[in-house]
């Protein structure tokens, strides 16, 4: 069964680079442009992943996944994340944990080996805990 993908990103450039790549590789892609839209996107559609954008306003991307890490999340944001004000939220927000522990973190503009490596991972990563849950 193919994967299923939510990307929530202001951008209609990045959603549209981000369907087609992720379409042309047999990935759904479903898109939204906010955290209402987003969170309407994730019960309806119940992705396998999702693409956040870490500079949705008002602290959206937080407030969007919250400390839930079920389907998993990569960030994605055009500012390095040791530089983004974003990142001191983020760690706060999970106990402390650094970004990188919770939550994969690509910066735009996005490199498509990186972003298809990186998803093919955290779908094998969660093909394991489902193994590992029903046995």
């Amino acid at each position: 069964m193919a994967c299923s993908i939510l990307i929530v990103d202001q951008e209609p450039e990045t959603r549209a680079f981000l369907t087609t790549l992720l379409t042309n590789h047999g990935f759904i892609v479903h898109c939204a442009e906010g955290v209402e839209d987003g969170t309407s996107m994730r019960q309806s559609c119940c992705p396998d992943l999702m693409i956040v954008d870490a500079m949705l306003p008002e602290e959206g991307a937080l407030t969007f996944c919250g400390c839930d890490t079920t389907p998993p999340v990569i960030f994605i944001s055009p500012i390095p994340l040791k530089s983004l004000f974003f990142r001191t939220r983020l760690i706060h927000a999970h106990n402390g944990l650094k970004p990188a522990s919770r939550f994969p973190y690509l910066e735009k503009p996005l490199q498509e080996d990186e972003l298809l490596c990186l998803i093919n991972s955290l779908n094998r990563s969660a093909g394991d805990t489902d193994t590992k849950r029903r046995g």
